[in-house]
Parts: structure tokens; sequence; C-alpha cells
């Protein structure tokens, strides 16, 4: 028996690089190639040959998505360890002390109020280590006492999700968790305050199911996979061959199941870009009075716009060469970042929209996107 959902295995994905401990290299978990473990670690554990990215534990993503030294843990209610003093081939109080000895970590979440670029910010980070990062009572708890200490500061929450799904060593009482999350997430969505999850290898069951997907904006780090089942219980369910791709961020993507896809090194830029626009809202919305003094006649009677032939008027709205929401977005617009995603069935291409700066004021676009051929 395993620490997380039966229907919920490990990432198709590799395990991380493997290394000798006297040799400087390692092999890539990958390619498969040998990796100068120092430039490994410089390139934040990501393969410059084939940009295989090995899984991190929670200290390390804090270190390299968070601030220096501004780190610092808010309270979570005491659960309790072993509510069903459930055994299998070991004692569950067993595999728990286990866990925390391999890990140094007390649980499969590290929840803290930090600073990313400077803007403050309450994180919740997933540990695989740990029982497979699986979502059992004290994950839960920690979770919604994040979101609860974010509610009460009015901080934005971000979530770095790594699990294999509800702890099964915890039957219902873990399944329970989603529940409660969820509701958690909702409170800060019913304040009106902005949450980011950030989808690592790998993310399924209940994690998946629950306040992974229900975050504002949902970032993938390339080489992710997620789902709710894992690939080889849906192939023997549906006795054929699952299609290339399966479950990867980048099909999530075109799925319309999250917002973007950024490699490691692009995550905490892209959190920044993101949080830079909700601290603006906060501080009231300044808007330059600039804007207020020069703002165009806006047209509200249809005999104030100019006369024009109707054939003329056809033949610009399809010419072409007119430009389309996403030229002027690149034209107007400082740091655009596009956002994709429906979280229903795809991401349509005739809609655009996105969150990007003019003359410094952050602002969100959206239009509709004709492209440039018939």
């Amino acid at each position: 028996m395993t620490a997380v959902e039966p229907d919920a295995p490990s990432s198709p994905s590799s395990p991380p690089s493997q290394s000798s401990p006297s040799s400087p290299w390692i092999r890539c978990a990958g390619c498969h190639d040998p990796v100068y473990g120092v430039h490994h670690r410089r390139n934040l554990r990501v393969c410059a040959g084939c940009g295989h990215h090995d899984r991190l534990g929670a200290p390390e993503r804090l270190d390299q998505l968070f601030d220096p030294g501004s780190t610092s843990a808010p309270a979570a209610a005491t659960t309790l360890s072993d509510p069903l003093e459930f055994t299998d081939t070991r004692p569950y109080a067993a595999r728990l002390a286990q866990a925390r000895r391999d890990t140094g970590l007390p649980e499969a979440v590290v929840c803290v109020s930090a600073s990313l670029h400077g803007h403050p910010v309450v994180a919740a980070v997933m540990d695989f280590a740990f029982m497979g990062g699986s979502l059992g009572c004290a994950v839960g708890e920690r979770i919604t006492a994040a979101a609860e200490h974010a509610l009460s500061t009015r901080r934005p929450l971000v979530v770095v999700t790594a699990s294999g799904g509800a702890r099964m060593q915890e039957g219902a009482l873990a399944l329970m968790q989603m529940a409660k999350t969820a509701q958690a997430l909702a409170d800060l969505d019913q304040a009106g305050l902005l949450t980011i999850t950030v989808v690592t290898d790998p993310t399924y069951g209940g994690v998946a199911a629950s306040y992974a997907t229900l975050a504002d904006v949902i970032l993938a780090e390339a080489g992710a996979h997620m789902g709710f089942a894992g690939p080889r219980v849906i192939a023997g369910t549906m006795g054929q061959r699952l299609p290339d791709g399966f479950q990867t961020a980048e099909t999530l993507l075109a799925g319309g199941l999250v917002d973007g896809v950024r490699p490691r090194a692009g995550l905490r830029p892209a959190l920044t870009h993101l949080l830079s626009a909700a601290a603006w809202a906060e501080d009231g919305r300044p808007i330059p009075g600039a804007w207020r003094d020069s703002a165009p006649h806006l047209v509200r009677d249809a005999a104030d716009l100019p006369v024009r032939d109707g054939w003329q008027s056809v033949a610009l709205a399809r010419d072409p060469g007119r430009p389309t929401t996403l030229d002027y977005a690149c034209h107007l617009l400082e740091d655009f970042q596009q956002l994709h995603g429906d979280r229903m069935s795809g991401d349509c291409p005739a809609i655009v929209g996105g969150v990007g700066r003019l003359e410094g004021v952050p602002v969100m676009l959206i239009g509709h996107q004709k492209g440039h051929d018939t």
C-alpha cells in the first residue's frame, strides 16, 4: 500500500537526477546524459541539454521563489496524527516518523508568510518527498490556515502543488480536506484577494480536484503532469494506449486547464508580474491625472460617427493587415503576459486576454483576435 490514492500513482516523469557521492557529475533523469553538478544546481536543477526539471523539495522551492529571509510560518491548529490507527505492512505512525526523518519536515506542506520581489504573500508549498505529498488532515489544516491568514492580512495566496492525491491511511477524513480547502479558497475569492497556483510535477488526485485548480491564475511549471487518476490507471481502465503528451503541462494548456506554462527560471518573474498588478488594486487603483484631463470624447450616438461607405467599412473589417488585439497589446502595453484557458474544454484562439501595464498602470486586456489571414 502507498501513501497516496490507489488511483493516483506516481508521476510518469522521471525521478530526480542521480549522482555518485564521489563524482561531481550527475546523470540527467530525462536524457540520461552526464551533467556537471555545479552547473546543474546553478541552472535551478534543470538540464541544460533536454530541459528536464528535477523535482524540488519545499525548502528548495521557497529559496528559489521568495525573497531571502522573508519567510515566517503562520500558526495552524493541531490535528490527530493517526486518526484511524491504520496499519498495512507498517503502522501509519511509523511511516509518518520515517517521512519526518527523511525530509526534516513535520508534514507534506510548508506554509509561510513571505515576500516576492517586495510583495507580501502567504505561500503554501508542497513536498512530494513527504509520503508522496499526500493530502491528509494536517495538510488540509495547514492549507486552510494559510488561506485564513491571507484573508485576515489581505495578502495574495500562492500555492505550489506536488502531490499524488489524498492520504489513504486517513481514509474519508483525508477526502474531506478537499471540501475544506475548497471553501477556504472560495472565501478568498469572495473577498477579492488574488490566489495563484503553481502546478509542479506531479499533481494528482484529490489535490488536483480541489485547491490546485481553484485559484484565479493557474501556472504550470514546464514538465509538470496533472490529472485526477494517473495515466497507468486510465490506460488500464480504457484498454488503450494514451496519446503522447497526456496530462503534461503543454497538453493542459491546450486543453484550457491552465493559464500558462513557464520554465522554472520564469516562475518568479511571472508571479512578480501578477502580484504587482494585485498590489496596485490594493493601493486604491491610482490613475494618472493626465488620463482624466486628456480623455477622448466617448461616442454614445451613432450619428457622431464619421460617414463612410458601407462596402468600405466591410473591406476595412476584413483587411488582413488590420491590427489585431495582440498587435495593440504589444504596441500599447509594457510586459504584456497572455493568460489562457477556460477551465473546461480548450483555449479559444478567437478571444485573447492578459495583464500588462499602460503608462505604469496594470490593466487586464481582453479582445477579439481575428488573425492576419483568411
